[in-house]
């Protein structure tokens, strides 16, 4: 038995290898070392074969890993590009309300500046108004003054 499984191993490892590099020696046949026993090869490769094509799943598996990862990346970074852009939308959002506020308050302040200075055009108004008026009274009390120093003038007379 112990012959028997040394025959086996070895045969195996070199059909395995040639099974892999040419899918034609499935249908070839080897004799053993010692002409005891002959082997078909494709008995052999069945499991080879078998092998391979889980090997192949597996691979096929892996990269399917690997292209759902890297779309879940890709699906990560564009949220996250998203959610930057919907950022700096917010900011400039922000700026152009503060923007908006300064203008807003300038336009207050300008109004409030023409207001006070109407304001002071009106006091100078007035004030040059009690001027005139003022001197207006100054010039009737002279005339009142010299019409009464022509009538005491007259009165002497």
């Amino acid at each position: 038995m112990k012959r028997r499984m040394r025959l086996f191993r070895k045969p195996a490892v070199i059909l395995a290898s040639l099974s892999l590099m040419s899918p034609a020696f499935a249908q070839a046949t080897l004799s053993s070392a010692t002409d005891e026993e002959i082997i078909t090869l494709s008995q052999l490769t069945e499991p080879a074969d078998q092998t391979e094509e889980e090997l192949l799943v597996e691979q096929e598996g892996d990269e399917q890993a690997v292209a759902d990862d890297l779309a879940e990346q890709e699906a990560t970074e564009q949220t996250e590009a998203d959610t930057l852009a919907e950022q700096e939308a917010t900011e400039q959002a922000e700026v152009d309300a503060l923007a908006e506020q300064e203008a807003a308050e300038q336009a207050e302040a300008d109004a409030l500046a023409e207001q006070e200075a109407t304001e002071q055009a009106e006091a100078a108004a007035l004030a040059e108004q009690e001027a005139t008026e003022q001197a207006e009274a100054d010039a009737l009390a002279e005339q009142e003054a010299t019409e009464q120093a022509e009538a005491a003038a007259l009165a002497e007379q």
